[in-house]
């Protein structure tokens, strides 16, 4: 069983296996970076709590608490999503994806020479 790592605010752990073991909210599968990104666009956390009804209140103010006092960190993360949103080709090819005949993608197969 894979454990939640603790962090400096009380409602936000992160997981080795969950969201890609980035920051989330205890109990749930809601990363920060999605309130950061609600906060961002002029959401206040009662705004986001009428949206996201099973989280707390408490717990939305400490997303933002973390967003704010690791901002560094969780503007990476937007910024990569935001590049991914403009250009998907472009962001799975630099990834070492490579595209499928179908349209889908697979990594990119590389073989070891003797």
């Amino acid at each position: 069983m894979t454990k939640d790592r603790k962090t400096d605010h009380p409602h936000i752990v992160k997981t080795v296996g969950v969201l890609g073991g980035e920051a989330r909210l205890k109990g749930h599968r809601i990363s920060v970076e999605l309130i950061a990104d609600l906060f961002r666009r002029g959401e206040t956390p009662e705004d986001i709590a009428e949206g996201y009804p099973q989280l707390k209140l408490a717990a939305i103010y400490d997303a933002v608490g973390y967003y704010l006092d690791h901002m560094d960190e969780i503007k990476a993360l937007l910024d990569e999503r935001d590049e991914a949103e403009r250009d998907p080709h472009a962001y799975m090819v630099k990834h070492g994806f490579e595209r499928l005949p179908n349209g889908g993608y697979r990594p990119r197969m590389t073989f070891a020479t003797p």
